[in-house]
């Protein structure tokens, strides 16, 4: 089992906003995580254009509500940085306004994210 984590580790190693001991715990497999991963990458984008066209027309609750989704999906994938990025912002959608300073920096943190993911599934 060390030989198959030691191997995946290695795989993973370009992953600089995951916590790769959350994704080994969940699971062992190389090629779940990466499915995993995709599958992460396309959520939070289908959720960010979400967030930001509820926000655009004032639609706080589906805001609040598509933020929450991908705050809850970074937690379990271990990119812990985005999950707190969205955990701050929450309040003030939640509240009926946006805080644009939390907002800027979820989108930083997400938009390097996905630029890590890409580069890191195309390869494969």
């Amino acid at each position: 089992m060390y030989a198959t984590n030691v191997l995946i580790q290695a795989d993973f190693s370009s992953l600089k906003h995951f916590d790769l001991a959350t994704l080994l715990e969940m699971v062992e497999d190389k090629g779940m995580i990466l499915h995993l991963l995709a599958m992460f990458r396309e959520d939070s984008l289908r959720n960010k254009k979400e967030v930001d066209e509820a926000l655009s027309q004032k639609d706080y609750k589906l805001a609040f509500e598509r933020l929450h989704t991908l705050k809850g999906s970074a937690y379990i994938l271990g990119a812990n940085q985005l999950g707190e990025t969205a955990k701050i912002l929450e309040p003030s959608i939640k509240a009926g306004k946006l805080d644009e300073g939390a907002y800027q920096a979820f989108e930083i943190e997400l938009s390097e994210i996905q630029a890590e993911l890409t580069t890191m599934l195309s390869k494969r």
